[in-house]
């Protein structure tokens, strides 16, 4: 006996499949022993149960479920989320690290990367990560001197404040 799903006939009992690609991050990466695989599931899986799957293969993964940021296709995503044919899921630790004493300013001079990082380290700290950047030395046929940037501060400072807060902990993930 015949059905027709998506237009293409297929058999009632035979499940249709898809292919998804995933991926491990930070501690999932080094409890299951790689970066990625490619699965074959049944069409309609959610992520929920693709993790349940890994849980049963590492069952040590169970220890670190309640704290995972997960994504579909670089986008982050809730556990009830269905999965489709091509899409790539990735497992990864939360931000980690930070300080209560985060804050969010503008200046308008040159950026103290050092009196900042002495600021945020704390004594149980192992390590800081500052990154800066490079522009290119000549644009539109002139050489880059320096740097100048304008900004509505005000809303400028509200919108850092509200990405570093979700940055912390995606709410309703």
């Amino acid at each position: 006996e015949y059905s027709t799903r998506r237009g293409r006939p297929r058999a009632i009992d035979s499940l249709e499949n898809m292919q998804v690609k995933v991926l491990f991050f930070g501690l999932t990466h080094d409890l299951t022993g790689f970066a990625q695989e490619q699965l074959d599931l049944p069409e309609g899986e959610t992520l929920d149960g693709l993790w349940r799957r890994y849980e049963v293969r590492f069952p040590s993964l169970s220890s670190v479920a309640h704290s995972l940021l997960v994504s579909v296709n670089e986008e982050i995503a809730p556990r009830s989320r269905d999965l489709h044919d091509g899409d790539e899921v990735a497992f990864m630790p939360p931000v980690s690290g930070g300080t209560s004493d985060d804050f969010f300013q503008l200046t308008h001079d040159p950026i103290p990367t050092s009196q900042l990082t002495g600021r945020l380290k704390g004594p149980a700290d192992g390590a800081v990560v500052v990154f800066e950047g490079i522009v290119r030395s000549h644009s539109h046929n002139r050489r880059t001197l320096y740097l100048e940037y304008e900004a509505y501060e005000p809303l400028a400072v509200r919108k850092m404040e509200e990405i570093g807060g979700r940055a912390l902990w995606p709410q309703g993930y």
